[in-house]
């Protein structure tokens, strides 16, 4: 038997896809990773067990960590891994997420984290089926735990560049693409107060399109309409968990 807390009815705007659902607030960890964290000791929990951060006890100069943002994020990629049913992935539950990235953060090579994680024979599918379930149910994994687009929508389109982790450690992979390029020059750069995003738009014209992909931040393109765009990943509360971990 399931609990919930309330039932209303949501909307999901991902990339120009648009599903309205009836929608249940989680209240522990078995419950359908779709179904969103609506407690607030609910969501302690998974960001102590995804970051080993308590947002209970957040530290000065910030008065409070807010999830909202995360729990749309996280509602948006299980929407686009559970199509179809969820065939194309083995996680159902927010348990099947937390096990997954207790493994993750062992820093095993691809090979070993899907043999772990095929280990756990959440459910039974075909050889084939198994190992694509594999692959898709670490991505989704990956993407919860670090906000990094890892591996492509099973059978979809995300509108995104993922990262790909397809052989050794997922940490190598990070490492190559946020390690700063190194230069001659060691000046430090301060900006000034006018260095805001309304500015880069009104000055520079350059148009900010927000993100939730942290690895697309800060990514230049063309838009559709010939306008320079830049990403901005906003998700502040999650970076202030980061830089305490």
């Amino acid at each position: 038997m399931r609990i919930s807390l309330s039932k209303n009815t949501f909307s999901l705007n991902y990339h120009g896809f648009q599903s309205t659902a009836l929608a249940k607030y989680s209240v522990d960890f078995e419950d359908p990773i779709q179904w969103p964290p609506g407690s607030p000791q609910f969501r302690r929990d998974i960001a102590l067990r995804l970051w080993g951060f308590d947002i209970s006890q957040t530290l000065l100069p910030f008065t409070s960590i807010d999830l909202e943002a995360y729990v749309r994020y996280q509602t948006q990629q299980a929407d686009l891994f559970m199509h179809d049913t969820g065939q194309h992935v083995l996680i159902r539950t927010h348990q099947h997420v937390s096990d997954i990235t207790e493994i993750l953060r062992e820093n095993l090579d691809r090979s070993q984290a899907q043999e772990k994680v095929r280990l756990k024979n959440y459910q039974n599918k075909s050889h084939d089926q198994d190992n694509k379930a594999l692959n898709a149910s670490l991505n989704l994994a990956v993407r919860l735990m670090l906000m990094v687009e890892i591996g492509g929508v099973p059978n979809g389109f995300s509108g995104n560049a993922p990262l790909l982790w397809e052989e050794g450690k997922l940490s190598h992979v990070l490492a190559k693409h946020f390690a700063p390029p190194l230069t001659r020059s060691q000046e430090h750069v301060r900006l000034g107060k006018v260095f805001t995003a309304r500015n880069i738009e009104r000055i520079a014209g350059i148009k900010i399109r927000w993100t939730g992909n942290l690895a697309d931040h800060l990514r230049l393109f063309d838009s559709d309409d010939d306008e320079m765009v830049v990403n901005i990943f906003h998700h502040a509360s999650f970076l202030v968990m980061q830089r305490k971990r």
